[in-house]
């Protein structure tokens, strides 16, 4: 996927210790229980 001007293939959000909160991919989001993720498309 592209961001900006990178492409990258995962998003991961993680804790201040190192605990994986969320991973978004081309394929797939995981989320950890308790939290969501929300993807904000874009407007045209």
């Amino acid at each position: 996927m592209k961001i900006g001007e990178n492409e990258v293939k995962e998003i991961q959000i993680v804790t201040d210790g190192n605990e994986l909160v969320a991973s978004i991919t081309d394929e797939d989001i995981i989320g950890k229980s308790g939290y969501k993720v929300v993807c904000v498309p874009t407007e045209d």
